[in-house]
Formats: structure tokens, C-alpha cells, sequence
């Protein structure tokens, strides 16, 4: 029985980090930056397992999502949520090595200003539940 409210809790965690990316596709301003700077994202969080493709095209969720993308940021989604929510930063979960990006450094800089956006909408999601 002590697994089913654990198991609801990381449903939610899945439903709100894949909404949070098919909402910010739908955003011009996201997916402008995106395209400008060339960058693709594919998050690859574990416990559990949720893959999210991003593209100035749009955002694909789960098995369908591409294996490559310009860069790849891998994290449990637990340390995802508590990114998103602002409780933690990307320097801090880069240095413990909860939180590791693969792809071109330089363009790693490129990618905070653009990610910006999710740091606001992420708790709003969180906060409507889903709906």
C-alpha cells in the first residue's frame, strides 16, 4: 500500500515536467530562441524514466522522443522538479553531479537565458494541478 502514494507522487512529477515542455513548444518566444541559437534539448530524467525531445519545432514526450538532440541533460526527475520550482540551481546540481548536460559548452550559455521561462510557468503547472 505505501507504494501507491509514491507512485502517484512520480506520476505528477512525469505529467508536470512533460507539460511544462509541450507548453513552453507552444511558446513563440521559446521556441524562437531555440531556433536562433541552433539548440535542440533532450532531457532524459530516471526515477522514473521520462524522455522530453524540444526543438524549435516543438516538444515530443516518452519512447517516441529522438535519441539525439544538440544537447542532452540528464537528471532524476525529482532534481528536475526541485530545479524547475527553484528550490536548486543548474550550477549547484551540475557541481553535485546530479544534473549533467552533454553538447557544446559554449552553447550551454546560450541555453540558460532561453530556458528562463520555465523557472515561472513550472510552479503555475504545479500549482493548477495539471488541468
Amino acid at each position: 500500500m505505501s507504494s501507491t502514494p509514491s507512485a502517484s507522487v512520480e506520476n505528477v512529477a512525469v505529467e508536470t515536467l512533460s507539460r511544462l515542455f509541450v507548453e513552453l513548444a507552444e511558446d513563440e518566444r521559446f521556441t524562437a530562441g531555440l531556433r536562433e541559437s541552433g539548440i535542440s534539448l533532450l532531457w532524459e530524467h530516471s526515477r522514473p524514466e521520462l524522455r522530453i525531445f524540444v526543438s524549435a519545432d516543438g516538444a515530443v514526450v516518452g519512447e517516441d522522443a529522438p535519441q539525439y538532440a544538440t544537447h542532452i541533460i540528464k537528471s532524476s526527475t525529482g532534481t528536475a522538479h526541485e530545479l524547475w520550482l527553484g528550490r536548486t540551481t543548474f550550477p549547484a546540481e551540475i557541481t553535485s553531479g546530479r544534473l549533467r548536460i552533454f553538447g557544446k559548452v559554449a552553447k550551454v550559455l546560450e541555453l540558460m537565458p532561453i530556458l528562463a521561462p520555465a523557472f515561472g510557468r513550472y510552479p503555475e503547472i504545479v500549482a493548477r494541478g495539471n488541468s
